[in-house]
């Protein structure tokens, strides 16, 4: 006699469900332009090095998240400047 199979909703709660891999269309052009490339991104996770765009971001996002901490009558660009 064969093992009934469960149904989805009768599965083991305490068994996490299965996370299916997906292609995002960056990783898609990762392998189109090359196969390794998409490995070491995709795969891999290897850290990539900042380009001076991000850093800037990265600053700027501070800089704003330190000004709108402050009270609305404080945001004035002398607390920008600090």
């Amino acid at each position: 006699m064969t093992e009934p199979t469960q149904r989805p909703q009768e599965a083991d709660a305490s068994v996490p469900p299965v996370r299916r891999p997906a292609l995002s269309p960056s990783r898609a052009s990762d392998f189109k332009q090359c196969p390794l490339l998409y490995r070491f991104r995709a795969i891999d996770r290897l850290p990539e090095p900042s380009s001076t765009a991000q850093v800037r971001g990265s600053v700027v996002h501070a800089a704003l998240e330190q000004l709108y901490a402050l009270p609305a009558p404080d945001r004035v660009p002398e607390a920008a400047a600090a």
